[in-house]
């Protein structure tokens, strides 16, 4: 005989299968509308990118022109001397340069992470490099750019 029957216990197994294909099947509909709104915010996000691209360019242009103009003022201002040194540098280590100047002083893991790399790859390849050129000031922990 059955287990359930033999104690008394009424088998509701199939109610129970019943309600979690129901709940699977909401759950599987409400998966398919968030990808749906997920592919039209990504189709945003890209319109919007493709409409700003523009100005980014112009930005970076005018204040190509105002380093080369040599005037000072901004916490990048000493660009255009970096430029030289980063002439000399892998894409990378200018990346990094090119971080510190818009940022300043940073934590390892805040470079790290502004380069989109992993941190013990960031330290030993980009951190390590500009320290060993000299490039790079270490002061207890927050990183920065030697005076030039």
């Amino acid at each position: 005989m059955n287990q359930f029957l033999l104690e008394g216990e009424v088998d509701n197994r199939d109610s129970i299968i019943e309600r979690l294909r129901r709940e699977n099947e909401r759950l599987s509909e409400a998966l398919q509308e968030e990808r749906l709104k997920n592919r039209g915010v990504e189709a945003g996000i890209a319109a919007f990118r493709k409409q700003t691209l523009p100005l980014l360019n112009a930005l970076q242009a005018a204040h190509g022109l105002i380093d080369r103009m040599g005037i000072n003022g901004g916490p990048g201002s000493d660009g255009s001397k970096w430029d030289l040194v980063k002439q000399r540098l892998s894409p990378r280590l200018r990346e990094a340069v090119d971080i510190f100047l818009t940022q300043g002083q940073m934590k390892r893991t805040q470079l790290a992470s502004a380069m989109r790399m992993d941190y013990s790859n960031c330290t030993k390849n980009v951190i390590a490099v500009l320290l060993r050129q000299g490039l790079l000031v270490d002061n207890g922990g927050q990183l920065s750019l030697k005076e030039l």
